[in-house]
């Protein structure tokens, strides 16, 4: 999500640059996250907050209607237990590829 950290001014270090199309991060695109688009198989060894950014769905709905979803891609859901003091509880998540390529 570097370049859209980039292209929102997401802090200091991103300041210089913010707005211009040289980061306007495009379309979110997953497809270096699968191994398998029948299945939505992901590849073993992804990094969270390097290879993708787990968001919940709500965020995820906004980022496609911002910026777009890559032709012919679909959302990679899964859902994911959390802990919040010692209670379980469950959040749908949604993978999304940071873009750090242009």
């Amino acid at each position: 999500m570097t370049k859209w950290k980039k292209y929102v001014g997401f802090d200091s270090r991103y300041k210089y640059g913010m707005g211009s199309q040289n980061v306007f991060p495009g379309p979110v695109d997953n497809s270096g996250l699968l191994r398998d688009w029948d299945t939505l198989d992901i590849k073993e060894h992804l990094i969270d907050e390097l290879d993708y950014t787990l968001v919940p769905t709500e965020g995820w709905k906004k980022l496609v209607s911002w910026y777009g979803l890559k032709d012919g891609q679909e959302p990679i859901a899964r859902k994911v237990k959390l802990s919040v003091e010692g209670k379980p509880s469950y959040a749908n998540l949604t993978y999304a590829q940071n873009w750090n390529i242009a």
